[in-house]
């Protein structure tokens, strides 16, 4: 064997010895190569490879491998999987292992570019076809924008996957649970959405003071919570968990650590927030408190915060999520919020600055296949405009400085600001834009001294509550008392 091909190989080996060695760099590599980035012989083995790894979400043994592999097992898939096991990795080592792999791939597709156009396509004097030559150079130039842009999703035909379309609506059918995606204990959201499903970015709009920061923190801890209730006392606090919760890994730029700990506690123990603050909770207060933090101590769910800096770029949210996945993987990223962001590169304008990040984060949501929820500014109404003019709506026209924000959402839910809010124990929602179901309207209730937003009971209207009240229990008692604060 020759000593460059010798080379060649080692750096595929090289490649698959990380994916085999941890987990999130596992995930790194998922999402910035696809198995044509290898040579022929190693193809089938990495596609074998992330098929296994998506299904199970951990790093699969050989003979998981060859359990999942549908008939193409052989002997080289044990050497390839033995070689790169016994291959010793440098975790640091690996950007500059995958820039390697990157620019070997690019010199591959420059050299097809010209067996294309001048194996193929050229006759010694003129092209058999200039259309086809610009044709190839398009796609090689769409190409390369791709290896170094980390846009790595899927492709396939029609026909070529239709069979695999029609399995997929057969295991949903039989399990709906594989199309829930995170619930965020909002009736009506989750209704329309069957949940956040991964690798959509989530926009909430809203004026300044509006609740939307707010809103996101209650969507996050009700994705975390799921099912699972925070008890009222310390002595009721069980490590018996069902596992409808999510991982969140939450991002604040608006407020330090500490600020938002005591809000997100305010809110899982249904306690005034300045009495966190200030410490003068009452006796019953500070019991539900401490069993909050008990219950925060001891669930199998992880609710982690990053405190950033103001001009963070999507980049940071990238490595910091990559970092988190060694520890767990977050189902669910909040970014609290999108406007306080900044662009990896500077375009020029504010408006193309604020596009750029939302184009990047979306990016972001595709590459690792999970959910973002962020808050995003809307522009205030026009005062001056007549009764009728459905102008001052908080429709998709209101998101705030650039509509690049609009293209790169697959959902934007929007809070209406009514002249009186601060005297309003209602929160009315407006569904501005979504992926493949209605856009329409719904009403939550807010305690902000709590730092809670409610949605409405399942099936109960207001005048039904008032008639109810002596026959339910205690427990939906304080739960009522909670949400109907008018």
């Amino acid at each position: 064997m020759s000593t460059a091909l010798a080379e060649i190989m080692d750096l595929d080996i090289k490649i698959l010895a990380y994916t085999l060695g941890e987990k999130r760099l596992m995930l790194t590599i998922q999402a910035m190569i696809t198995p044509e980035y290898f040579q022929s012989a190693y193809q089938s083995f990495y596609k074998l490879l992330i098929r296994c790894f998506e299904k199970f979400k951990e790093i699969p043994t050989l003979r998981v491998m060859e359990e999942q592999c549908g008939g193409i097992w052989n002997q080289s898939f044990i050497d390839i999987y033995s070689e790169a096991l016994n291959t010793s990795i440098d975790p640091k080592e690996l950007p500059a292992d995958l820039d390697k792999l990157k620019v070997r791939y690019n010199a591959q597709i420059v050299l097809k570019l010209g067996k294309d156009i001048f194996q193929e396509n050229w006759n010694g004097k003129d092209f058999k076809s200039l259309e086809e030559a610009n044709k190839s150079l398009k796609k090689t130039v769409s190409n390369i924008d791709l290896i170094y842009g980390n846009k790595v999703f899927k492709e396939g035909s029609l026909s070529e996957t239709a069979i695999d379309t029609w399995n997929d609506y057969k295991k949903v059918k039989d399990n709906p649970e594989l199309a829930r995606g995170v619930r965020v204990g909002l009736r009506e959201f989750d209704r329309i959405t069957n949940g956040v499903q991964n690798a959509e970015l989530v926009l909430i709009g809203g004026e300044p003071t509006s609740g939307k920061s707010t809103l996101a923190m209650n969507m996050a801890i009700n994705a975390w919570l799921g099912e699972n209730k925070v008890p009222g006392t310390v002595l009721e606090v069980s490590d018996c968990f069902n596992d409808s919760g999510k991982n969140i890994l939450y991002f604040t730029l608006e407020m330090p650590y500490k600020a938002q700990r005591r809000r997100i506690d305010a809110c899982v123990a249904g306690v005034p927030l300045y009495g966190i603050r200030d410490g003068n909770l009452t006796p019953a207060e500070e019991e539900r408190f401490k069993a909050a933090l008990k219950f925060q101590k001891i669930y199998n769910k992880q609710f982690h915060v990053v405190d950033i800096p103001r001009g963070c770029t999507v980049t940071y949210i990238e490595s910091k999520y990559v970092e988190k996945c060694y520890e767990f993987k977050p189902d669910l990223v909040v970014v609290d919020y999108i406007s306080l962001m900044a662009p990896d590169e500077e375009q020029g304008s504010d408006w193309l600055n604020l596009g750029r990040i939302a184009e990047h984060l979306h990016e972001f949501c595709r590459a690792y296949n999970v959910p973002v929820i962020s808050p995003v500014q809307l522009t205030r109404p026009n005062k001056s405009a007549k009764k009728d003019d459905t102008s001052n709506v908080a429709d998709q026209s209101r998101v705030g400085r650039s509509f690049m924000l609009v293209q790169n959402a697959n959902i934007i839910i929007n809070i209406e600001k009514r002249p009186d809010e601060d005297t309003r124990c209602d929160m009315i929602i407006r569904i501005a834009k979504m992926r493949d179901g209605e856009t329409t309207s719904f009403v939550l209730h807010k305690r902000l001294d709590m730092m809670r937003i409610y949605d409405d009971l399942p099936g109960w209207s207001p005048e039904e509550y008032a008639g109810k009240l002596s026959e339910i229990t205690e427990s939906v008692q304080v739960i009522i008392e909670e949400t109907n604060v008018c």
